[in-house]
């Protein structure tokens, strides 16, 4: 969601499916974003993990910010959401985009 509203094309496009979501890597096919003991691979998973991470760099990068590498998906993301929020608040937008 955050890659639409900030127009940023994400590199591996993610399948929004509730529980069942995925990451599509052309060169792999599609990585499921959740566990199935017997269904899905650890592999599988794993990857799909990784590419969730690079997509939310790709996010960091586009906005110009600092991150960590090694720091956890979710600190990433939050970096995202408070960059993103400061910089909304600074404008003077909220509700939606309507200015105050």
């Amino acid at each position: 969601m955050a890659a639409k509203y900030l127009s940023v094309p994400l590199r591996y496009r993610l399948i929004c499916n509730s529980s069942r979501s995925a990451v599509q890597d052309d060169g792999r096919g599609v990585c499921p974003l959740f566990k199935e003991r017997g269904v899905v691979e650890r592999e599988h998973f794993d990857r799909a993990v990784e590419l969730l991470v690079r997509d939310a760099e790709c996010l960091l990068k586009s906005r110009g910010l600092a991150y960590d590498p090694q720091s956890h998906l979710l600190a990433k993301v939050n970096l995202l959401f408070e960059a993103t929020t400061e910089v909304s608040s600074a404008r003077g937008v909220s509700n939606g985009g309507v200015e105050n």
